[in-house]
């Protein structure tokens, strides 16, 4: 049984749940195997090798890197306009191709990053990125050191993502959906009170609060650094987190402590601290979030 050098991609459908909800499970199912088969296509048209199909993902290998690429920045295509979108991640290793499958290190990394990916977003590995041509690793840029279980040493990340240069300079201030002009009323349970730009928003456990550059977020920083779907502010067991999903992460400081860079995690959050996404505290254009912890009195 002999190995194989190849380009391992995982492609995932996002939006679907919400897709189902919205308009049943016949329709539903019905535009996601599309979004799929579209897929198989156009790994078909560039050469690459398609390996199985499980929910709403696809493996598939390719013997030239650049491909691998190109199939990530096409398969945006399919989705463009619609509710469904596409992330995807990709290593480069040898593979052993059994049962129908293949079997590898490669593998287990290309599903890791796909998982770490949010929508319209591909995540690749260094050796996936020095295979590449220049042109095609022109079209990346560095995403950062990440840590996989299992795996020994820290792994280099780059990114591709679909989002339209200028995008986010020409999204303007939206009006929250979780907002409090103030916190005179008595606070049931543990809340967070989140200030920023001379308003204050609640978070609670019935109410978490999104933050990111897309209109539809509760706390909107219509900066370009910003991403769409920036990070979560939520309480869970009288304890609040920070759930960030960004490009660039988020850097939570608070007293004593050098400023923690939070990137694609969990961060269970002291009781007083300052949210800054993308850009470090000091940092130009930093924009700065103040977040108190507050707790019903026994």
């Amino acid at each position: 049984m002999s190995e194989i050098d190849v380009a391992v991609m995982l492609a995932d459908v996002s939006g679907s749940t919400a897709l189902y909800e919205q308009v049943g499970n016949v329709e539903a199912l019905h535009r996601v195997s599309a979004c799929l088969d579209r897929l198989r296509e156009i790994i078909d048209a560039h050469g690459g090798q398609f390996i199985s199909s499980k929910g709403d993902d696809v493996l598939s290998i390719f013997t030239d890197p650049n491909a691998a690429l190109d199939v990530g920045m096409a398969m945006f295509e399919i989705t463009s306009g619609g509710t469904l979108s596409l992330h995807a991640g990709i290593d480069f290793g040898p593979v052993i191709r059994a049962r129908d499958d293949v079997f590898g290190d490669a593998v287990n990394v290309a599903a890791r990053l796909s998982g770490v990916a949010t929508a319209g977003e591909v995540l690749c590995t260094q050796d996936f990125h020095d295979k590449l041509d220049r042109d095609r690793r022109a079209m990346l840029r560095f995403f950062g050191p990440r840590h996989f279980k299992g795996k020994a040493d820290q792994c280099n990340v780059y990114l591709f993502s679909d989002a339209a240069p200028g995008q986010a300079t020409e999204i303007a201030f939206a009006a929250p959906r979780v907002r409090s002009a103030g916190l005179t009323e008595r606070v049931t349970g543990t809340v967070a009170a989140l200030r920023f730009a001379k308003e204050t928003f609640v978070c609670s456990t019935q109410n978490p609060v999104t933050i990111g550059r897309a209109p539809d977020c509760d706390l909107v920083i219509p900066m370009p650094w910003v991403s769409r779907q920036h990070a979560t502010i939520e309480v869970r067991d009288d304890k609040v987190y920070i759930s960030d999903r960004s490009s660039a992460g988020t850097f939570v400081r608070f007293d004593g402590h050098p400023p923690v860079h939070v990137s694609r995690e969990i961060m269970l959050l002291p009781r007083s601290c300052f949210l800054s996404p993308a850009r470090a505290p000091g940092e130009a254009g930093v924009q700065e979030i103040s977040c108190e912890v507050l707790s019903e009195e026994a």
